[in-house]
């Protein structure tokens, strides 16, 4: 066996080394091949409410006979979202992206959500053109291929808890609220009316399929109708001096209270008034603004009572006194 004395040692271990480093130099090394071998994740960018930004984008705009599709690239410039125009869709109605749109809103600024939908109202057929909200950007379509199926939870609406999964709502009362909204919101859009618009009931929730603009309309609606939530009170500190801390302080039992002499609750005269109001605009079918008798034929609503200037009709007044004093 041969053996290695000091000095060839130690060059054997500067030669390996230096061999090492070297090697290590060229790669790059090991910290920095790693590095370079995963690569770098950008943040994602938060999803753009395109609803939001039509209503909160405020301009003035002109137009003079200018295309459709340069009106939809100035607004898409402004709102920096994409608004794309549905080929197919404009085929389907016969409108070229080329129609010519004249408009002038020069005194005050308005959102970009009217300056589109003033501009849709020029072109022909623009009771079939919408604008859609979809995946971040805007698409200009019919209203049919814009109908999406929405779920509006209405437990709150009619008292029920809606973890129980056996709640159901009243068949009178969801036929009372589905006329309401059909009668209300869209009226020619729903299957009844010959249109291909939906809604439904599933359980405590409100299934709905319909325009985007229908979509609004009914969540306006259903805030409207929902009860105005009750205000918390503030709590207050107790002073140290009063705190036990070795066990709670006992209460005094309440008397019980004979049936019949609880207080009953006191309805917010605000909301019952709203609430009032739109009922009369679901019995006023002809929407006259005026109650007749033929109106009420499935009421109890009494006219000779309910009309206080006896012209044979009620009005919104004499119905909301009606119904508040009854």
């Amino acid at each position: 066996m041969r053996r290695l004395n000091g000095t060839a040692l130690a060059v054997g271990l500067v030669l390996g080394l230096g061999s090492l480093a070297l090697a290590q130099d060229v790669v790059g090394g090991p910290a920095e091949a790693a590095a370079e071998a995963v690569p770098e994740t950008k943040p994602k960018a938060k999803p753009v409410d395109v609803d939001k930004l039509l209503d909160s984008t405020r301009i003035k705009a002109e137009f003079f006979e200018t295309p459709l599709k340069d009106v939809c690239a100035y607004l898409s410039e402004i709102m920096s979202i994409d608004i794309l125009l549905d080929p197919d869709a404009l085929t389907d109605v016969n409108v070229s992206a080329d129609n010519p749109i004249t408009l002038s809103i020069t005194k005050s600024e308005v959102s970009a959500r009217t300056i589109l939908e003033l501009a849709l109202r020029q072109v022909r057929f623009s009771n079939k053109l919408v604008a859609m909200p979809k995946d971040g950007l805007l698409l200009i379509t019919t209203e049919v291929n814009s109908y999406t199926t929405v779920s509006y939870p209405v437990s709150d609406l009619f008292n029920l808890d809606p973890r129980d999964m056996q709640s159901r709502i009243n068949l009178v009362d969801a036929t009372a609220v589905l006329d309401m909204i059909k009668s209300k919101v869209a009226p020619e859009s729903w299957i009844d009316a010959g249109g291909q618009g939906s809604i439904d009931l599933f359980r405590t929730s409100l299934i709905v399929k319909n325009s985007p603009q229908a979509h609004r309309e009914i969540r306006d609606l259903l805030t409207l109708l929902r009860p105005e939530p009750k205000p918390v009170a503030e709590a207050k500190p107790m002073p140290l001096h009063s705190r036990r801390l070795d066990r709670p302080e006992a209460k005094e039992p309440k008397e019980p209270k004979e049936p019949g002499t609880e207080e009953p609750a006191t309805p917010d005269p605000k909301k019952n008034e709203t609430t009032i109001k739109l009922i009369f605009k679901v019995l006023d079918v002809n929407g006259d603004g005026q109650l007749q008798k033929d109106e009420l034929t499935n009421t109890k609503i009494d006219l000779a009572i309910a009309d206080k200037d006896k012209d044979g009709e009620i009005s919104v007044d004499e119905f909301v006194e009606y119904a508040t004093n009854k």
